[in-house]
């Protein structure tokens, strides 16, 4: 594959285990154009007996901005429906920014 090849970015969230909610993010999330919503971690909170948000960012390519746009946007999901956002399984730059996001008054 070469460099300026771009592998289209996903978002998909399952139960996992004792109350957790697994998203999976896959591919080079660059730019804004066509993104995938975070309808799925929407869907899987409302179900309700959720206690945290975990990541599973193995295929994680590329990404900029636009991951940390979704990734605070289910966030608020989160804290809307009082569950825990585990950042620490998130790449860590990004951890980082989130940590730094929500430090901010």
């Amino acid at each position: 594959m070469g460099v300026s090849e771009v592998i289209p970015p996903r978002l998909t969230a399952r139960p996992g285990e004792r109350g957790v909610v697994v998203v999976e993010i896959t591919g080079d999330w660059l730019g804004r154009k066509i993104l995938p919503d975070v309808g799925p971690v929407d869907k899987e909170l409302a179900v309700g007996g959720v206690s945290a948000l975990e990541f599973e960012v193995q295929q994680l390519g590329r990404w900029d901005s636009a991951l940390m746009a979704r990734n605070l946007a289910m966030d608020d999901l989160c804290k809307k429906a009082n569950v825990e956002f585990r950042a620490k399984t998130l790449p860590d730059g990004l951890a980082k920014l989130i940590a730094q996001a929500e430090a901010v008054p």
